[in-house]
């Protein structure tokens, strides 16, 4: 078997798909209605000039957003499965297939890998994209008109490649704590056609993601306009001659990196770490007012519909087709009268629902009344629940900033990074009335009456929460939960690190 020659063909399709997006990203520029079988020619024709490099930046997002990455596979689908939020059986249709041998953390079953190529090859399509423009960042300088917008597309290219590289620690890594299992991963700095990215133990590929990290804080702290002023005020500056910075709650911006930093920190057991982040977010302020409020019973309310709370994303992206496809797979609110089958679409039963709102005032509860449509019926005559999460009525106000929109990082997951990591009872008990009055939900005395107590039910909100938007399984992982919610038997070690594709090999096993 030729591995060698199967990890530079997967690299040749990732490259390929560079150009394919960027090209799209051209589409109306004279210059590319003639396409050149040069990729190097066409590399240096994008970096010449100033739209060059913000269509490429642009590209890293549409690969982001793309279906197999975080447009569906790691936001609403095959990572939910992981988590066993999703259910489905032998008899699933073949759409779903992969997602019932996820469930059952089958990664040698053709479905699966496939699913798992997909993605895989996605996120290294994204890495590969941000290595480029963080290439040309350093030797095509001059093409920027300032030194403060070459430090924001580089932080923002090095918080790209970190975000993605991140999920491959999550997804393919080993146990962050207590591994009997040692496993090691390829961190890219690649920019090449045949380039294979070196591997590295756990805590060598931990220090570059830090790295990455570190190098976006420093340079979006410089670069970023969002730093010292909110997502709706860089919208509204008219001093800003350059269209390019506006919208940062759609880019990598100073505070999402933040965030990733208290994400990982957390995942890594630094928690002191962790808590000293989330505080800084959610203490921010301007002008007196809370800098990154919890918005859900605004986003909401009934003049509103902002199913997936955007109001409070540090980090959105933008998704104009969502629809075409959510509808034929989460349901969401859809009119259309026809019955729901559990085989095909991403639903759950009545019961699994109300064991997702164990506990909680149902009544009252706003996730529970508007985020979940609850009156789907099945040819038997059985009642479904979809999420609405990523539905909207076709004239809905605001489309393209509130609901054509994938959350990657909300407010909510800060507030609950802070209540797991803090070492006061009473700032758990103060942080959780404020979580859950934005939920509507009124409580009159502590909830908790100890750490422990808290750290179990940040677990259950993050079920809760942040369902069809990917991060239970890393939940799950970083505790190494030795059950998951409607998971039959014990969780094994090797359930948590699924496999890399077989087209990918690791060149340390050559070494004598």
């Amino acid at each position: 078997m030729d591995i060698n020659g199967k990890g530079k063909s997967m690299k040749r399709k990732i490259y390929i798909a560079l150009w394919a997006v960027l090209t799209c990203c051209f589409s109306s520029c004279d210059d590319w209605l003639d396409v050149r079988s040069d990729l190097e020619d066409k590399e240096e024709d994008i970096f010449r000039s100033y739209e060059g490099f913000k269509s490429a930046l642009t590209g890293c997002y549409m690969a982001m957003a793309d279906r197999d990455v975080y447009g569906e596979r790691l936001t609403m689908t095959n990572i939910e499965s992981l988590a066993n939020l999703w259910q489905f059986g032998q008899n699933a249709s073949e759409s779903v297939m992969a997602d019932h041998y996820l469930n059952l953390h089958d990664y040698d079953n053709d479905y699966a890998k496939t699913a798992v190529q997909a993605i895989y090859t996605g996120l290294f399509n994204v890495v590969t994209q941000a290595n480029i423009v963080l290439k040309h960042c350093d030797t095509d300088k001059d093409v920027f008109a300032s030194e403060k917008t070459r430090e924001m597309f580089m932080g923002e290219a090095y918080a790209l490649r970190a975000y993605c590289q991140m999920d491959v620690l999550r997804l393919f890594g080993q146990l962050p704590q207590g591994a009997n299992r040692q496993v090691e991963l390829p961190y890219s700095y690649t920019t090449q056609l045949d380039e294979v990215p070196a591997y590295y133990s756990f805590t060598e590929y931990v220090t570059r993601l830090e790295e990455d990290l570190d190098k976006a804080a420093a340079l979006l702290k410089e670069g970023d306009p969002s730093y010292e002023a909110t997502f709706e005020q860089v919208n509204s500056d008219n001093s800003l001659s350059d269209e390019f910075l506006l919208d940062r709650q759609f880019r990598m911006n100073y505070w999402a990196v933040r965030a990733m930093q208290a994400r990982l920190a957390l995942y890594l057991g630094k928690t002191e770490d962790a808590y000293k982040l989330a505080m800084e977010i959610i203490n921010l302020e301007i002008d007196g007012e809370t800098r990154f409020p919890l918005t859900g019973a605004s986003d909401l309310s009934k003049s509103n519909n902002y199913y997936a709370c955007p109001s409070e994303a540090l980090l959105l992206l933008s998704k104009f087709d969502l629809k075409n496809y959510t509808v034929s797979t989460l349901v969401g609110a859809t009119a259309d009268n026809h019955f729901y089958s559990p085989t095909r679409y991403y639903i759950l039963s009545v019961d699994k629902l109300n064991d997702l709102y164990n506990g909680m005032l149902t009544a009252s509860h706003n996730r529970y009344r508007s985020v979940w449509n609850k009156s789907l019926r099945e040819n038997t005559g059985a009642t479904y629940c979809a999420v609405m999460k990523y539905y909207y009525e076709d004239d809905a106000k605001n489309l393209m900033r509130k609901h054509q929109v994938i959350p990657l990082i909300r407010m909510s997951e800060i507030y609950l990074i802070a209540m797991e990591t803090t070492t006061s009872l009473e700032e758990a008990n103060r942080l959780y009335r404020i979580y859950m009055r934005d939920r509507e939900v009124l409580l009159e005395a502590d909830a908790f009456a100890s750490l422990d107590e808290v750290r179990t039910e940040m677990i259950n909100e993050y079920r809760r929460e942040f369902f069809a938007e990917g991060l239970m399984f890393y939940v799950y992982k970083r505790n190494h939960s030795a059950t998951m919610m409607w998971k039959d038997g014990a969780v094994q070690e090797d359930e948590y690190i699924v496999k890399l594709p077989a087209s990918e090999y690791n060149p340390n096993l050559n070494k004598e």
